[in-house]
């Protein structure tokens, strides 16, 4: 069946007992949207973001301007903000919970309660051994403030810079990225993200537990599934489990949300709502 609008939304979620929320891609901020925001707020960063895109020399530098952007910038795009605000709205006085596939702090700065969240995927707020020789996760201030130093600097630069000297602090930055080493087997730190070669899932377990119980209190009652801005990335994070769920609970009604994955299996048709539309652009448009 077919979304109509976010009024329709609104109402199965008034109606339900519980909200089960799955947000995807679609509310990840992409390279052009930072640049676009870079670019007035703290244009040599954005030059260094245009390097680290373009130039595979200095492709480590992404994740440092990402953990500068996500934990250092009071900017993020105004479409994605208003559609954190619209969401929050939507389910702040229910008992719901949230799996999302970002890896900001988003959910937190708009007011989501800290244990009705988690972020499988990671957040920019630890770091880890690269071959995760243990299970230790290290906190990023702690590590990173060398590199904190230098982009403090170019931070407060407010005009752009020739591509030489763009270049050499890219190559002062790569240095100090080089330079953060695990103690125990001198392998590279990375950021705890499901990008790290070898991921240490310890970041996140702790509320994937506190979910699972959560997810235990649905069986048999009046749930709203509501999965928004998730394509086929992960599908065995959020889609396949959100389906299976609305499969199984017969008083479940499932809403997805996404600009081209957003149709709904046979087997749950008649409790499943689509709607081809950017899941972002939907709340932010309400």
């Amino acid at each position: 069946m077919k979304l109509e609008n976010y009024e329709q939304l609104k109402d199965f979620v008034d109606k339900s007992d519980l909200v089960l929320i799955g947000l995807g891609q679609e509310w990840i901020v992409s390279y052009d949207e930072m640049a676009t925001i870079l670019k007035k707020e703290k244009p040599v960063i954005a030059q260094l973001l245009e390097v680290a895109v373009n130039n595979e020399r200095y492709a480590a530098l992404l994740k440092i301007v990402e953990w500068y952007f996500y934990c250092h910038l009071q900017d993020m795009p105004g479409h994605l903000q208003c559609a954190y605000q619209s969401l929050y709205e939507l389910v702040n006085q229910k008992n719901y919970y949230i799996v999302s596939l970002t890896v900001d702090s988003y959910l937190k700065q708009f007011g989501f309660q800290n244990d009705r969240y988690v972020n499988p995927c990671g957040s920019y707020t630890q770091m880890q051994c690269a071959c995760c020789c243990d299970q230790e996760l290290i906190d990023c201030e702690s590590v990173l403030r060398p590199i904190m130093t230098i982009i403090g600097e170019i931070a407060e630069m407010n005009d752009h810079i020739g591509q030489n000297e763009v270049a050499r602090y890219a190559d002062t930055l790569l240095e100090a990225v080089g330079d953060l080493k695990c103690k125990k087997c001198n392998e590279r730190i990375v950021f705890n993200t499901l990008d790290a070669v070898k991921y240490n899932e310890n970041g996140y377990l702790d509320k994937w537990q506190s979910y699972m119980k959560w997810l235990q209190g649905t069986v048999n009652r009046k749930i709203c599934i509501l999965e928004a801005g998730v394509g086929m990335e992960l599908p065995s994070v959020i889609r396949w489990p959100f389906e299976k769920t609305t499969f199984y609970n017969q008083k479940a009604t499932m809403i997805r949300i996404h600009h081209k994955f957003y149709q709904v299996n046979e087997e749950i048709a008649d409790r499943a709502y689509g709607m081809n539309k950017n899941a972002v652009d939907f709340f932010s448009q309400k």
